[in-house]
């Protein structure tokens, strides 16, 4: 996992320090909106507030509150047409909260800071980036904390040209992601709650997945990215990975009674560890292909003696059983 630098997470506390003293004047309902220099700011209160990010007939973007939510006291409406935003820091606080980002772009400009940094804080929250394939993209990096309860981050077609850092904490977290790209590395953390994960045509540098302490529902379907790491979580977790291209794999199903079903693999080395706890794989049509190394593809695989493994439509270097290490 990678690190935040000092510089970010000071620039991080001065946000926080700026929320704080934001949040000390809110009223009902209302979401605190400001801009110091290239940073935009939002801050929530402690009831369920609803925001959208859209731009108007000219291509200049703006901020609208519905379902009753106000800005800065009084207004509805925030313009950043006149603003050069190359960061934008959101923290919802409590309440039920809903951010739907439609078709806006951000550039950071080169700056190391988060070109989006939002947290939801408490309560049963929703963040939607919803663009336009070609057309829609997060220039830097992109953070996305869910929050303490219930959370839902949706992504679809959108570019991020850095890294994207999704976590949940608490409570059952929903992350889906659709026909989007990130140049960096693409790292997903769920909380301790039922959570699911489902990629759809997804495109990355790196892909690193981490299962929480519950049950975990991990779906990944046309999946392509020079390395893939996926560790399930300590309960019973179900692993689906189907059309999956990379030239590393590493499915770590860790502890519980996990279930995973493979199918349609183009990779070049393919690690596959099960826990402590009888777990059943699947994998059919793997297929593997020679890494940039020039080293042979192989699958090593640690399995226990209670552990399950069918084995359908695979390329000879992936059914040698030599490369099996079989513990008791």
């Amino acid at each position: 996992m990678k690190s935040y630098s000092i510089r970010r997470i000071s620039q991080f506390f001065i946000a926080l320090a700026l929320f704080i003293g934001m949040a000390t004047s809110a009223v009902a309902n209302d979401v605190l909106i400001r801009i110091d220099g290239q940073q935009l700011t939002i801050a929530g209160d402690d009831d369920g507030n609803f925001l959208t990010f859209r731009v108007n007939g000219a291509g200049d973007p703006f901020i609208l509150s519905l379902r009753g939510t106000t800005i800065n006291g009084t207004s509805t409406r925030f313009n950043l047409s006149d603003a050069d935003i190359t960061s934008v820091v959101m923290f919802m606080r409590g309440g039920n909260d809903v951010v739907i980002i439609r078709n806006v772009s951000l550039s950071s400009n080169g700056s190391a800071t988060p070109v989006m940094w939002y947290d939801g804080g408490s309560g049963n929250n929703r963040f939607v980036a919803r663009g336009v394939a070609g057309e829609s993209f997060f220039d830097g990096s992109v953070r996305l904390d869910g929050g303490s309860d219930n959370d839902f981050i949706d992504i679809s077609d959108y570019l991020v040209t850095g890294d994207v850092d999704i976590r949940g904490e608490l409570g059952r977290d929903r992350v889906d992601i659709q026909a989007s790209q990130a140049l960096g590395q693409l790292s997903i953390v769920t909380g301790r709650g039922l959570s699911f994960v489902e990629l759809d045509d997804v495109v990355a540098d790196s892909l690193v997945v981490t299962g929480g302490r519950d049950i975990n529902r991990f779906k990944f379907f046309n999946v392509s990215a020079t390395t893939i790491e996926i560790l399930t979580g300590i309960s019973r977790d179900l692993l689906t990975m189907q059309s999956i291209s990379s030239n590393s794999v590493s499915v770590d199903l860790d502890n519980g009674r996990d279930d995973a079903l493979l199918d349609s693999f183009l990779v070049g080395v393919f690690i596959l560890d099960c826990g402590p706890d009888n777990d059943f794989v699947a994998a059919t049509n793997i297929q593997t292909s020679m890494p940039s190394s020039g080293m042979p593809s192989l699958l090593n695989g640690s399995f226990g003696t209670r552990d399950t493994l069918l084995i359908d439509s695979a390329s000879r270097a992936f059914v040698e059983i030599e490369s099996f290490e079989i513990q008791d």
